[in-house]
Order: structure tokens, then C-alpha cells, then sequence
């Protein structure tokens, strides 16, 4: 006997198979995480290079104060000191303490370059007549010293003076023949995260034409 087709003679049906259930949970946290890292790593990255470029300009402005201090003081004796003084307090805003050093120079036209070895840190008496290339390096610990270590005619201190490859006294300051001034600072920019390395080298250079008190 054939089997029947009437559906009712069938008491036991196949069960309809369900779909299983995706679970997503993992997959939401590997896109979690594959979008996470480079929006920290984003994020960290404006912080860290927003506060350096905050020290660049504050290095900057403490260039530009210190070329006016030397500037106005022009053959002052202690002229270097208050330029060193005033970069010293513009960085007030950042830290004093990573200040590398401040070179003073003697560039023949205001579009003139500081030379190697003076950006290196070695003062130099440079060369002619007018001195040109010329250049005093300090550090802001120098400012504790005496202030008569500053001054090149200091009779006890005038031949070790600070200011004495480049002094101020023999600066030009006349109307016509001032000569200019340069200030180069250098900054030791230490970075927060550590993601970019331990710090950076910050620099900034202003030149200036001395103020004439001559004719």
C-alpha cells in the first residue's frame, strides 16, 4: 500500500528550524578598540603639539623683549644682563629652568643668519673691526652672579666678564652706523605623553638695530 498524501494521517511534523542569534557583543569591542587607539592617539597628539607651539611663541616673544633690552640699553655695561633678565621673565610662562641658553650676536644686516658655532653655544669675538659675528652666550644661573661679572669695564671683573667677546661698551650707537643685535634663544621643550620622545629643541631668533644716542 502506498503512503498516503492526506497531511492530516501525519501526527509528527518536522520542526521549522529557527535561525540562531547573532551575538555582536565582541565585534562591538574590536571596533571599540580599532577606533578608540587613533582617537587617543589623535587626541594626545593636538595636546602635545598645542603646548609646544604655546612655548614656541612664548620663546619667541622672549626673543624679540630680550633684542629691544639690549637695543635700548646699546653700550650699557650691564645691557646683556636686563636682555638675559627679560627672556628669563617671558619664559615665566612656560619654564624658566629649560631655558638651554641665550646667545647675543652681532649680525652685520638684520637679514643675517647667527653663525654655526655661535647657535651652537661658543662665544666668539668676531672678526673686523665692527665685530661682526660676534656673540656672548649665557644661562639664566648667570644672572645670580655679581652684576659687576657683567660688566666689561669692571676693573676687578672686566677681563673674565660674561659679556666680554662680544662687549657692550664697544658697541656702535650712533645714528647713522648703529649697529644691529641679534637674540637667539634656545628652549628645551619636554613633552607630557612621551608618545613623540622625551622633549624637543625650541629656537627663536629677533634682530634688532641698536637705539642711537648719537649723532
Amino acid at each position: 500500500m502506498g503512503s498516503s498524501n492526506d497531511p492530516s494521517m501525519n501526527d509528527e511534523r518536522s520542526p521549522v528550524p529557527r535561525l540562531r542569534e547573532f551575538d555582536d557583543s565582541g565585534a562591538a569591542l574590536v571596533e571599540a578598540a580599532l577606533v578608540t587607539l587613533p582617537f587617543m592617539f589623535l587626541l594626545f597628539a593636538i595636546m602635545e603639539f598645542g603646548i609646544a607651539y604655546r612655548d614656541y611663541l612664548t620663546v619667541s616673544q622672549a626673543a624679540a623683549d630680550g633684542a629691544r633690552e639690549v637695543s635700548i640699553g646699546a653700550r650699557d655695561g650691564l645691557a646683556d644682563r636686563s636682555a638675559v633678565q627679560s627672556v628669563v621673565d617671558v619664559m615665566e610662562a612656560a619654564d624658566p629652568a629649560s631655558i638651554d641658553r641665550i646667545v647675543i650676536y652681532h649680525p652685520a644686516a638684520p637679514t643675517d643668519s647667527i653663525t654655526a658655532s655661535c647657535a651652537a653655544g661658543t662665544p666668539s669675538a668676531g672678526t673686523g673691526l665692527d665685530d661682526i659675528n660676534a656673540c656672548n652666550v649665557y644661562t639664566p644661573s648667570q644672572l645670580a652672579a655679581d652684576v659687576r661679572q657683567w660688566d666689561c669695564d669692571d676693573p676687578t671683573y672686566g677681563a673674565t666678564a660674561f659679556s666680554r667677546p662680544w662687549c657692550p661698551q664697544d658697541r656702535d650707537d650712533a645714528n647713522i652706523t648703529a649697529d644691529y643685535v641679534g637674540v637667539y634663544v634656545v628652549y628645551d621643550h619636554t613633552y607630557i605623553t612621551g608618545l613623540f620622545g622625551d622633549s624637543v629643541e625650541l629656537t627663536a631668533t629677533s634682530v634688532i638695530r641698536i637705539e642711537p644716542q648719537s649723532i
